[in-house]
């Protein structure tokens, strides 16, 4: 389905007027709005958790608080607990089972890993030390654990963590993966998918850090004892960057769709020649591979140069693959987002206005212009079926000083850590399982004629795309807003303002 469900903006946006369930707390002395999230059954939100400090804070300690709502907003448990100052709170997951919280203490470079079941009891605590100056990157393995990847610039190699959910006795036993230091290259990883068996990682080599001459691999272990049981490069007669993968558990078959270049082209400099679909066993056999060009297969149904720049306007941009999932029916859909480099007019007076003052500014002389999204349909066989633009105001983005001249991949991935595209979340309706694409719409209000953030969703319903949105208006000063998936046919909004150490949330409804 998606990779994130709860997806994070972090912008200071929108006031809603009316709402038929909230709740407000007090007394919240931190919260970061990237550690709440839903609690879900077969796709469907049942829940919610957040977490945050309490209370003042004492002399070298902190009072934390996890609290679990219901569908309705109705408290199910809420616990407290104390621990350092030092201890920072640094991302929490819900897999399906099991919700974990990471918290990292710089000072003595050890991470605390806390896991609770979804009535926010505390069931299991891992502590280990960080070796690589860094905690790694976490993911939620749904419905099987955690998995933790860490960099080691030093021997050019990589560290996985695997952590089980925690079920009592009988438990499994967390691992760790180290891949073998190569001192002719240098090696990274990140979570791709995962089968009932294997977890399936996407495995970068590069003869050293600075080059685009990159070789791509996909890694599958065993999820029980971390054993290698393949390790399959995806270099041919194209070269392919894996962009998101899924298991399909009627075949047993692996599929990875991603960009595909010439084999010995420099990846990340554009979008390659097309899309690819690679289909791979669990022993890491390439079963069927099937190539997508953008100057054949997609010119028929969209605006687009050699380069995979796409236009339905007079501005041609890349374009950021967020989700790529199977339908029921055996269908594939795809939802991208563009986006295209500009001069930032601001940017650089900034840097003017600071050079006549003999001093520096951090700011960047390039934005990025952030556009349409776009969804891709194609039938089981990978034959494209439709391209939709799903048109929303422009942003402009600016970039900070050193990704003024870094890749054009490398800049969308920065943009999507800290929530700059319009993209939400993905979600499926009903048992028919119709997709439903959350956004932000950048529109100017009728009613004051100012330009605000929109919540707005497409539904793909057969041939028809049916569009609804709610229009807000910006919050207070020191407000930070986030929008949750809700239950059905709701979402929900957080608004927690650091002035008055306060959260409200409430669930306003959509029209499907």
């Amino acid at each position: 389905m998606m990779k994130h469900l709860c997806c994070c903006i972090l912008a200071a946006i929108i006031s809603l007027s009316c709402f038929s369930q909230s709740r407000n707390f007090l007394n919240i002395t931190k919260l970061d709005v990237r550690n709440s999230g839903v609690i879900t059954k077969q796709r469907d939100v049942i829940g919610y958790y957040m977490f945050y400090s309490i209370g003042k804070l004492k002399k070298g300690q902190r009072n934390f608080a996890l609290r679990v709502l219901n569908e309705n907003l109705e408290d199910v448990n809420t616990i407290t607990f104390q621990d350092t100052k030092t201890q920072n709170l640094q991302g929490a997951l819900y897999n399906g089972r099991t919700i974990l919280m990471r918290f990292y203490d710089a000072r003595n470079d050890v991470v605390n890993y806390k896991f609770f079941d979804t009535n926010a009891n505390q069931i299991s605590e891992a502590r280990r030390i960080v070796f690589f100056n860094s905690p790694g990157s976490l993911f939620a393995v749904p419905d099987h654990g955690f998995a933790n990847y860490q960099t080691d610039y030093q021997n050019k190699n990589y560290h996985i963590e695997y952590f089980p959910n925690p079920e009592g006795e009988n438990s499994a036993t967390p691992w760790s993966y180290f891949f073998p230091a190569n001192t002719d290259s240098v090696a990274s990883a990140t979570y791709l998918c995962t089968t009932e068996n294997l977890l399936v990682n996407l495995v970068t080599v590069k003869k050293n850090w600075n080059t685009n001459k990159i070789n791509f691999y996909l890694q599958g272990l065993n999820l029980e004892t971390g054993h290698e049981e393949f390790f399959t490069g995806l270099k041919g007669n194209y070269q392919t960057q894996p962009l998101n993968a899924y298991y399909d558990i009627e075949t047993d078959i692996i599929n990875v769709l991603g960009l595909y270049y010439a084999p010995d082209e420099k990846v990340y400099k554009d979008n390659g020649i097309g899309l690819a679909n690679i289909q791979i066993s669990e022993t890491g056999e390439i079963i069927d591979n099937k190539y997508l060009s953008w100057t054949h297969e997609f010119r028929e149904f969209m605006d687009i140069d050699n380069e995979g720049r796409v236009s339905n306007e007079d501005k041609r941009a890349f374009m950021y693959f967020h989700e790529i999932f199977k339908q029921p029916d055996g269908s594939i859909m795809a939802v991208a987002e563009q986006y295209r480099k500009a001069v930032s007019g601001a940017g650089v007076a900034l840097n003017v206005l600071a050079a006549a003052a003999g001093s520096y500014s951090s700011a960047g002389v390039t934005k990025m212009v952030i556009g349409d999204l776009i969804m891709f349909r194609f039938d089981p066989d990978f034959h494209v079926q439709s391209v939709d633009f799903i048109e929303k105001g422009k942003r402009d983005f600016l970039l900070p000083a050193g990704y003024d001249f870094s890749n054009i991949h490398l800049v969308s991935e920065y943009i999507n850590a800290v929530g700059g595209f319009g993209f939400l979340y993905l979600s499926q309706l009903g048992v028919e399982k119709i997709p439903m694409v959350a956004y932000f719409d950048w529109k100017r209000s009728e009613a004051s004629l100012q330009k605000n953030w929109n919540f707005s969703v497409s539904i793909f319903d057969g041939d028809q795309i049916k569009k609804d949105y709610v229009e807000f208006r910006p919050p207070g000063q020191n407000v930070i807003r986030r929008i949750l998936p809700g239950k059905p046919g709701h979402i929900l909004v957080y608004d927690y303002s650091k002035m008055n150490k306060s959260l409200d949330i409430h669930l306003e409804k959509i029209n499907y």
